[in-house]
């Protein structure tokens, strides 16, 4: 049987020690609120294992969901505006610790609200030295759980997705709030459908910036994204491999590594809290609106029109340059098309390349050798190159 110590000794062993290490209350005192302020993914491996956590007790760090950001953000596709919308107040979740008093005490309990009023599932823990560290993930019998709300992709909504098997550490930023860890596992039956309204508002609101993404997805180059797709879509699927079995096949939370019949995807982040016992206790305005996720300033419609990026199809407009298509009829957004001599949808040149039947002629801008006549495209590695004669 194998059985990780831990300092302060909250973990259990596997196995049918399960739970021994638990705290699970009463839980009394006062509840303390603190906001989430900030979070902090991965923006390579290495920081991804700094993030995660031995999840399912096999003595390695589990972080995939780390991962997979980290190679999202390299491409530019994760947002840089979670503080916009976090000022904004479209992002505001919120932290309870019950306790006696916030510096040590045997018995507290932490829940995680991705926004007031979602459900969540409280975790036990203990503070000492103004420490909080809850029950783990990887041998707790009394898994917490949380409905996240996480700013991911650029240019969209935060993502909304469970996380089961929660563990959460804080540790006190010595003015009175904390800096955090969460972790656990993101149920594999959510990932790809909640992953999907982000991704396809990210390409609607500037197609251009994400040629190479969408042609791992858009296989058929019809200029459409389905969930069919990118449940499909070989990246994905390889991206997002469920890495954790959090639950036996009686249905009992027992954690284990088990890329064949996972069921929950691991994940870890960063967060900081600052107290507040009611509201957001925010008073800063955000400094980009254009990408803050509250329709706000000269917007025609979330974050599009005026002086923001143009808007996709169907979304409200006032003047032509509103919408990408630069066509706004009674104050909708026309959708882009190949004979509209704009530069629009996911063209990789005027009317020619994508998902046009034109393709580009020599000398037009071009992403993949397929957008040009000639079968050939010079970029260097994936974007940004001409159509030139076939070598």
């Amino acid at each position: 049987m194998k059985c990780l110590v831990i300092a302060l000794a909250l973990a259990g062993c596997g196995g049918e020690d399960r739970g021994a290490g638990d705290v699970v209350g009463p839980f009394t005192g006062p509840v303390h609120r603190f906001v989430v302020d900030s979070f902090t993914f991965s923006t390579d491996n290495a920081a991804a294992l700094q993030l995660g956590d031995d999840l399912d007790g096999d003595g390695y760090v589990d972080n995939q969901f780390g991962m997979v950001f980290a190679t999202l953000a390299n491409q530019d596709d994760t947002t840089e505006h979670a503080a916009d919308m976090i000022a904004a107040g479209a992002l505001a979740s919120v932290v309870e610790l019950q306790a006696d008093e916030l510096t040590n005490d045997g018995t507290v309990s932490a829940t995680f609200y991705g926004a007031d009023g979602d459900p969540a599932t409280a975790m036990g823990g203990t503070l000492i030295d103004g420490t909080f560290r809850s029950n783990r993930t990887q041998s707790t019998a009394v898994p917490g759980e949380a409905s996240l709300r996480l700013p991911i992709f650029r240019d969209a909504d935060p993502t909304e997705i469970d996380l089961l098997g929660m563990e959460l550490d804080l540790v006190p930023d010595g003015q009175g709030g904390y800096d955090g860890l969460v972790r656990g596992g993101l149920p594999a039956s959510q990932v790809f459908v909640r992953a999907f309204p982000g991704i396809v508002q990210m390409i609607d609101a500037d197609p251009g910036s994400h040629r190479v993404l969408t042609s791992f997805i858009d296989t058929n180059q019809d200029g459409v994204i389905t969930l069919a797709e990118l449940q499909q879509s070989a990246l994905f699927r390889s991206l997002l491999v469920p890495d954790l079995r959090l639950r036996a096949d009686d249905g009992t939370f027992a954690p284990t590594h088990d890329t064949q019949r996972g069921d929950a995807l691991s994940a870890g982040f960063g967060i900081h809290l600052v107290a507040c016992e009611s509201g957001s206790c925010n008073s800063g305005a955000p400094s980009d609106r254009c990408h803050d996720r509250i329709l706000d300033g000269d917007e025609t419609d979330l974050d599009c029109g005026g002086s923001c990026l143009p808007c996709a199809s169907a979304l409200g407009c006032q003047v032509p340059g509103d919408c990408q298509s630069t066509l706004c009829d009674a104050g909708v957004c026309r959708p882009a098309s190949c004979s509209d001599g704009v530069l629009d949808g996911l063209e990789s040149d005027v009317d020619c390349g994508g998902p046009c039947a034109t393709r580009c002629a020599l000398g037009q801008r071009c992403d993949f050798d397929s957008d040009c006549a000639s079968g050939d495209c010079n970029a260097s590695v994936l974007g940004g190159g001409t159509c030139v004669p076939p070598a």
